[in-house]
């Protein structure tokens, strides 16, 4: 899933189109809440982006599946300070 969302550019347009809900808002510490994550690429796009123009952003994930939910886990700690 994770080649998909960056061959398709999914990660950037999420992260993107999120980035531009919070382009005017006060909220400084956001908090993302990515149901269904898979392997997490995309909250970390998100995430990434958010850093990138000034907030500090709270990820919480969820997956049904355990395995998937621990890879998850493991890039977002990898990729993500603080978190």
């Amino acid at each position: 899933i994770r080649r998909f969302n960056r061959l398709l550019r999914w990660d950037a347009a999420v992260a993107r189109e999120v980035g531009r809900l919070f382009t005017s808002a006060p909220a400084r510490e956001p908090t993302i809440l990515d149901v269904g994550c898979g392997s997490g690429d995309i909250a970390v796009a998100v995430a990434t982006r958010l850093r990138r123009d000034g907030h500090a952003p709270r990820l919480i994930c969820a997956d049904l599946h355990h395995p998937i939910l621990a890879a998850a886990r493991r890039l977002i700690g990898a990729a993500v300070p603080g978190t």
